[in-house]
C-alpha cells in the first residue's frame, strides 16, 4: 500500500466518521437544511474517495482525465455553499468582495490547467470552488468575522499566491523552487490562521455563526492549499484539511444546539 492509498483510507473514514455524527444531528430538526446539505456533502466526499481508492488500486499507473469522482467533489464544494445559504439566506446578495475572490478563483483555474492540461476537469471544479468562495466571502461580511485589516491582508496573500505560482513558469529551477516553498508558507499561514480563528469564534467568543462562517472558510482554504501543494506540503495541507471536517461538525453542532 502506497501514499496516496493511505491517504485515501484516513480520508474515507473521516468521512465516514463525521458522517456518523452529522446524521444524528437529523433527529433534532433544528438547521434541517443546513444539516442536510452537510450531509449530502460529506457522503458526495466518501464516494469520492472510495471511488479514487479502488480505482488507484485496480489502475495505479492509469490517470483518467476525468473521473466520476471529480463530479463528486465539485458536488462537495456546491452542497458546502447551500449548507451555509440555508443559515444566511442573505448570502445570495452581492458583496464587492466577492469579485477579487472570483478573479482568485479564475486564477486557480488557469494554474490548475496549466499543471494538469486537464481543462474539463479543473474548469468545472473551479466553478464549483469559485461559487463557494464567493459565498463564504458574503456570509463573512454578514457576520463581521473579519476587520478591515484581515480582508486587506487575505487579499494580499491571495495576490502574492497567485503571483508567485504564476512566476514559477517563468524562472530557473532554483528560483522557482524557492517561491513554490515561499507559496507553501502562505497556504500554511493562512490555513492555521483560519481554523485558530475559528476555534476562537467557537470556544471562546460563542459566536457560532461567525465560526461557522470561519470553519466553511478554513475548509475551502484547504482545498486551495492542496490542489497548490505536492510532496511533504501536500501532507500537511491533508493533515490540516481533514482536521476541517471536524471543525465544521462542531459549528453545526453548535448551531443546532443553539437552535
Amino acid at each position: 500500500m502506497h501514499s496516496e492509498q493511505i491517504i485515501n483510507l484516513i480520508m474515507a473514514c473521516v468521512f465516514f466518521l463525521v458522517l456518523i455524527h452529522a446524521i444524528k444531528l437529523l433527529q433534532s430538526k433544528k438547521h434541517f437544511l443546513t444539516v442536510v446539505f452537510f450531509v449530502f456533502a460529506i457522503s458526495c466526499g466518501l464516494l469520492s474517495t472510495l471511488y479514487w481508492g479502488v480505482y488507484d488500486f485496480l489502475r495505479p499507473e492509469d490517470r483518467m482525465p476525468f473521473a466520476a469522482n471529480e463530479l463528486c467533489e465539485c458536488a462537495v464544494f456546491l452542497l458546502y455553499a447551500s449548507s451555509l445559504r440555508a443559515v444566511f439566506p442573505k448570502s445570495a446578495s452581492f458583496e464587492k468582495k466577492i469579485i477579487p475572490v472570483a478573479l482568485f478563483a479564475a486564477a486557480n483555474v488557469v494554474l490548475w490547467i496549466a499543471w494538469s492540461g486537464e481543462w474539463v476537469q479543473d474548469i468545472l471544479t473551479g466553478l464549483s470552488l469559485g461559487w463557494f468562495l464567493c459565498v463564504i466571502t458574503s456570509c463573512l461580511c454578514l457576520t463581521g468575522a473579519l476587520s478591515a485589516a484581515e480582508w486587506v491582508g487575505a487579499g494580499t496573500i491571495s495576490f502574492l499566491l497567485i503571483l508567485g505560482q504564476s512566476l514559477t513558469f517563468f524562472t530557473p529551477e532554483l528560483i522557482s523552487g524557492a517561491l513554490d516553498k515561499g507559496c507553501s508558507a502562505l497556504l500554511l499561514a493562512g490555513m492555521l490562521w483560519l481554523v485558530l480563528k475559528a476555534v476562537w469564534a467557537l470556544k471562546k467568543e460563542k459566536q457560532v455563526q461567525k465560526g461557522l462562517c470561519l470553519s466553511y472558510a478554513s475548509s475551502a482554504w484547504g482545498a486551495v492549499f492542496m490542489y497548490m501543494s505536492g510532496g511533504i506540503a501536500y501532507l500537511i495541507a491533508f493533515t490540516l484539511a481533514v482536521s476541517c471536517y471536524f471543525l465544521m461538525l462542531w459549528a453545526i453542532k453548535e448551531e443546532v444546539a443553539e437552535g
